[in-house]
């Protein structure tokens, strides 16, 4: 079968490529969304409450994971653009080592201080004790993302993407179906979602045994610890990092916040709109990570006119994929709401109204997620961080803080829209700017390493 490095760049090949990681994403976002919705209607709304709020620390394992993974595939696909395959192998195998390690320590050190940091995550007395429950189960477990995440940026680099797509619909399936059977069935309720999550993980995790073969270019070798190489993997991947620990951060603001003005049910439905908010973004960030690998090898082999061609269509992707978003936002919105609400009028009137402004983020978010993942491909970690942080840590965070003051509980809702048009402005300036020195349009200089 033909490598789709080796073919020409055209939409119906990328997309065709794309289409699984898209959709793998999509299944991904599905575990914590499914939990919310079983949970809001077999629990109830304090019980979803502790979901998000627990949400942030899984969060910060998606992170390490991302870190890790994203950083390090663009090291092992520029690798394999030059032809040294038995450094992508060897060099694979020490980053799934330590990405384990940094996971499980990880793990230890949350299960201490879990109870101060939900509190501090904007948890009351009421919710607390569902946290615990949910947290019990979902924390020590993070090294299970931390394969799956890792599984997902292999398998795409090894030309296997619909390996990784099939694992992720019986990861799905099976998370929705203990889902059911645990809460709706068996009465076991939080705990139950969140067993139900980490068995539907666990299936998605198996694939990284596929690497034990070494028939596949792409496998375990014998690791190499080469201390500079790991870093620099974690400073490449660090602005999807950074990215996954904003949402932290934001998703906790989003929660004290929403508590000042509605109280509990406001954090049930700011829960419910973020469950959505997963879905939709997960399209831009598969179709970006599907990508990044074939950006890399190009870029390796210096393949000038495929790089440039590709960043072309990336644009044009991301931009026809922001309006379709927008548009199917606003157009189920109540539909979407409805799931999540058990009935509840007051919850269903807070979240609708929320998401009709917070929805205005989709016609701009996906040129920005791509931007970063762009110069992550590129091997430049450092501009990558720069959009990441910007768009994330300070924009987003200064807004979550200084709208609600202006605007009230609209401005809580409208934070992320702006930051997002922002983020935009920057986003679009750095690929501008960098745009000659990677060959990304037409010039006559040949393609610079960093």
């Amino acid at each position: 079968m033909t490598s789709v490095y080796s073919k020409p760049i055209k939409a119906n090949i990328i997309l065709k490529f794309t289409l699984p990681t898209i959709i793998m994403m999509i299944l991904m976002s599905m575990y914590t969304v499914a939990d919310g919705i079983v949970v809001a209607n077999c629990v109830g709304s304090d019980a979803l409450s502790a979901i998000n709020i627990v949400y942030p620390f899984t969060l910060i394992f998606m992170a390490l994971s991302l870190m890790f993974s994203t950083g390090s595939n663009a090291i092992i696909a520029k690798k394999m653009g030059e032809g040294k395959q038995n450094e992508a192998n060897r060099f694979m195998s020490s980053v799934v080592i330590v990405a384990t390690l940094f996971s499980v320590a990880l793990a230890i050190l949350f299960t201490i201080f879990a109870e101060p940091m939900y509190m501090m995550f904007g948890s009351d007395k009421t919710i607390l004790p569902y946290c615990i429950e949910y947290g019990n189960i979902m924390i020590p477990f993070g090294f299970v993302t931390t394969w799956q995440i890792l599984n997902q940026s292999y398998l795409i680099t090894a030309n296997k993407p619909n390996t990784m797509l099939v694992f992720s619909i019986l990861s799905g399936l099976i998370n929705i179906a203990l889902d059911l059977l645990f809460m709706a069935v068996l009465d076991w309720g939080i705990v139950g979602a969140g067993i139900g999550t980490i068995a539907g993980m666990a299936v998605g995790a198996i694939p990284i045994l596929i690497f034990f073969n070494k028939k596949y270019s792409l496998h375990f070798g014998k690791p190499i610890f080469n201390i500079k190489d790991i870093l620099f993997s974690m400073a490449n991947g660090s602005s999807e990092a950074i990215s996954n620990l904003a949402t932290a951060v934001t998703t906790a603001l989003f929660n004290i916040q929403m508590m000042r003005f509605e109280g509990a049910t406001g954090v049930a439905a700011i829960s419910a709109v973020l469950y959505i908010h997963f879905i939709f973004t997960a399209v831009s960030f598969g179709f970006t990570s599907g990508v990044s690998p074939v950006i890399s090898f190009h870029y390796g082999a210096q393949n000038t006119d495929k790089l440039r061609k590709l960043f072309k269509l990336c644009i044009k992707t991301e931009t026809i994929f922001s309006l379709i978003m927008l548009i199917l936002a606003e157009v189920f919105a109540y539909p979407l709401i409805r799931i999540f609400s058990a009935g509840d009028v007051e919850f269903e009137n807070i979240a609708l109204n929320g998401f009709r402004i917070f929805a205005v983020n989709y016609l701009l978010c996906g040129i920005n997620i791509f931007a970063s993942g762009l110069f992550t491909a590129l091997n430049n970690g450092k501009i990558s961080a720069i959009i990441s942080i910007t768009r994330t840590f300070v924009i987003e965070c200064i807004a979550m803080i200084l709208l609600p003051f202006l605007f009230g509980e609209n401005g809580v809702w409208a934070s992320m829209p702006v930051a997002e048009a922002t983020a935009l402005i920057i986003s679009i300036t750095f690929m501008i700017v960098y745009s000659k020195r990677y060959g990304l349009v037409k010039c006559n200089k040949n393609i610079k390493n960093n």
